[in-house]
């Protein structure tokens, strides 16, 4: 017996892990075939048009591509905190819902700071984190209803 847990809820934390291990590696792969890339491409394009010669070393190229794909594999674990942080009750679908405009605003950003400065990167790395928030509200109305909690 380990301290701390019931053996059932022991049990209900291990059904969690293939879902976060899935998510985290879908993000994973989002990053390293999706940004990037283009990211790579942006930076060396960059480096073209600035007449600068380009050396990258294995270290940097290691370096950059998990800058790139490691931030998405646990963006990509959204899913899986709303759904402890609503069974906890510390949040709700109505809150998630009425917060929506603000998140947008903050995954935007986030987007803007993880994507080389360009739009359409920019665009294409929203996207994703605005439709696993989107997954989130509806993953918090069903943990709400199967519980059932109100979903304020």
């Amino acid at each position: 017996m380990r301290p701390g847990l019931y053996e059932r809820e022991q049990r209900a934390n291990l059904a969690y892990i293939p879902f976060i291990v899935v998510l985290f590696l879908a993000g994973c792969v989002f990053g390293y075939f999706v940004v990037f890339p283009m990211a790579l491409h942006f930076m060396l394009h960059l480096n073209t048009i600035l007449h600068i010669q380009t050396t990258i070393g294995i270290t940097e190229y290691f370096h950059f591509l998990m800058q790139m794909t490691l931030p998405f594999g646990l963006f990509f674990e959204m899913p899986v905190l709303v759904l402890f942080l609503t069974r906890l009750g510390l949040i709700s679908p109505v809150i998630l819902s009425k917060v929506r405009k603000y998140a947008y605003l903050i995954l935007f950003i986030i987007a803007g700071v993880i994507a080389p400065p360009e739009l359409s990167m920019n665009i294409l790395v929203t996207l994703p984190l605005i439709m696993l928030y989107e997954i989130s509200i509806v993953i918090s109305r069903i943990v709400c209803r199967k519980l059932g909690k109100d979903e304020k």
